[in-house]
């Protein structure tokens, strides 16, 4: 099971990642991929989102999907991002601004396809 597999529905993954030899929390950057199983009360789970992404002192958000227009809304001003529509183009922004020692939390449901930008992530450090 990967390291996404064993986090993705996890609450704690929302600042915190088990991996190995981790287990702190990050000085995060993220890439936040919208959540489509959460039904008629969708827009306003994503906007709640934006309390813990702040409190987490997010750097810097990639916001992925439709859905996740709402969480744009909740932290204008307050964090730094941007809002993109697909994973294939949160992939060249994360690497258009992804520096060595950056730590990078990816989080979304599996239907929105963020694994890809894992996987690419990796195919680069090999």
């Amino acid at each position: 099971m990967s390291i996404a597999e064993r986090t993705g529905g996890a609450p704690i993954s929302w600042g915190v990642c088990e991996a190995p030899d981790w287990g702190h929390e990050l000085p995060p950057d993220q890439v936040l991929g919208e959540m489509r199983e959460l039904g008629g009360h969708s827009e306003a789970y994503h906007a709640e989102l934006s309390g813990p992404v702040e409190a987490a002192g997010v750097n810097y958000a990639i916001l992925v999907g439709d859905a996740m227009g709402a969480l744009g809304n909740a932290l204008e001003g307050a964090v730094d991002f941007v809002h993109v529509p697909d994973a294939a183009t949160a992939r060249d922004r994360l690497r258009a601004v992804l520096a060595p020692g950056d730590a990078v939390l990816i989080k979304g449901s599996n239907a929105i396809g963020l694994a890809s930008v894992v996987a690419s992530l990796a195919e680069a450090r090999a």
